[in-house]
């Protein structure tokens, strides 16, 4: 059962019941380019490939940079729906990138759109466990020879995370952009908003930078973890285009994160920074969407670049997802 390692982790998404009722829909919803979907029933499924490095930029240029990858990225996904409330969970696949061993980790997501149209609340607890070293040949030319790539199986992300964002027109919904559960009438877009809190924490009990590079990476190359703690203010705009029941969607927010940085170093000490990191967030999104189902194809990555000691780290998510359901 190695390699057939399964984790089942809940992907919970629920929006809050919109009444029936003309006034508060008026307040929240533009219905010339937005409508409600009459179905009661939904069930979807989805196919994606998740990709969550740890990208080392250094500031020397004499160093080499550092890509570090879990080795599990496919997962299956269902989502069965009763008018605005959503239950679903996916399940990771085998891994097929490294022979080695196998990444373990957790992963909740809790989101809601609430009833003012354009609100939405996100939540994220993340723990990734097991990292290979993806471009080792870079550092290790010899390791050709090996069935496997180098793998440090107590490498550990840890995050928790809750943001907000608001898209400031009645016009445009990203209910339609993010799970298909209204309906985008005709082309429009507006300016918004994301605020929020997060933790970010990177562990290990061996050195994350290969013995001879080191020397170029100051406190990273003798840090045994690191941690941050604050918030970000994105501002961003998002925009949909539509012609019949297709469309394709853009959304971006892009800001800074205002963190409390710990450094904890190999035999003992630490330091502490406060810090300034990008922090970006972005979907592309395609599909069609009509009252009896829908089917999109969608790109979306979150993240950071984390600045220590001049080097940068990057921690972000990219996923690729192909969605597919049915209303009755």
């Amino acid at each position: 059962m190695r390699w057939f390692w399964l984790l089942l982790f809940l992907c919970c998404v629920f929006q809050l019941p919109l009444e029936a009722k003309e006034k508060p829909i008026s307040m929240s919803i533009d219905s010339s380019y937005i409508t409600e979907f009459k179905t009661k029933y939904l069930l979807a499924s989805s196919a994606f490939i998740r990709s969550a490095p740890i990208v080392f930029n250094p500031k020397n240029e004499q160093a080499l940079g550092m890509v570090y990858q879990t080795n599990s990225p496919l997962r299956l996904g269902f989502l069965a729906g009763y008018k605005n409330f959503r239950f679903g969970f996916s399940f990771i696949l085998p891994s097929y990138l490294n022979a080695n061993d196998q990444s373990r980790g957790f992963s909740f997501q809790f989101k809601t759109q609430l009833p003012v149209n354009n609100l939405g609340l996100d939540f994220l607890i993340r723990k990734e466990v097991g990292y290979y070293l993806d471009n080792y040949a870079d550092f290790y030319p010899n390791w050709a020879k090996y069935p496997y790539k180098p793998f440090y199986p107590n490498m550990e992300i840890r995050q928790l995370s809750f943001n907000t964002h608001m898209v400031f027109s009645k016009k445009f919904s990203l209910k339609a952009v993010l799970n298909q559960s209204q309906r985008q009438l005709k082309s429009a877009g507006g300016f918004g908003l994301q605020m929020g809190m997060n933790y970010f924490s990177l562990r290990t009990d061996t050195a994350m930078i290969p013995y001879g590079q080191k020397a170029y990476y100051g406190d990273l190359g003798r840090s045994s973890s690191m941690g941050k703690f604050g918030f970000n203010i994105s501002p961003g705009y998002a925009y949909t285009f539509v012609r019949n029941d297709f469309f394709a969607s853009t959304v971006f927010f892009g800001g800074l994160s205002f963190d409390l940085q710990k450094l904890k170093f190999f035999g003992g000490g630490f330091d502490v920074n406060l810090i300034a990191s990008p922090q970006l967030y972005f979907i592309q999104a395609i599909g069609y969407n009509s009252e009896s189902g829908f089917l999109s194809l969608s790109y979306s990555f979150s993240g950071s670049y984390i600045p220590i000691d001049g080097d940068k780290l990057r921690n972000g998510i990219s996923l690729f997802s192909l969605n597919a359901g049915i209303r009755f």
